[in-house]
């Protein structure tokens, strides 16, 4: 396994392509400003956990580690956000008016901890 098929699988599962596009296969580097800071850092994590003196196995143990990893910190970081957003005394229609469809899951969770239930 190279970096490009290591960015080739991430990349299935990433939309819009864009692990593929925060990618440069000729220089192996993460590319900046492709309008997805994610899909950046994910390109990152790949190249920085990548070593090609390791099987494919190893290689794949290895990503899935620093992925998971960076999921654990990430849940960490959203816990803190969504303590601090409890701690606020803020009415219901102002929450409200920052939500769009697209976060249903975001909205549950928010409108439960201002009704005191989560």
């Amino acid at each position: 396994m190279n970096i490009v098929d290591l960015i080739a699988i991430a990349n299935e599962a990433y939309p819009d392509d864009m692990i593929a596009y925060s990618f440069n296969p000729t220089t192996g580097k993460a590319i900046k400003n492709r309008g997805d800071s994610l899909a950046y850092f994910i390109v990152q994590e790949l190249i920085e956990t990548f070593d090609e003196d390791f099987p494919t196995s190893i290689q794949l143990v290895r990503v899935i580690q620093a992925i998971h990893n960076a999921m654990q910190e990430l849940t960490s970081v959203e816990n803190r956000i969504q303590y601090a957003l409890s701690m606020l005394d803020i009415p219901d229609n102002e929450v409200a008016l920052h939500l769009t469809s697209e976060s249903e899951p975001i909205k549950k969770l928010l409108e439960d901890r201002l009704k005191g239930t989560e």
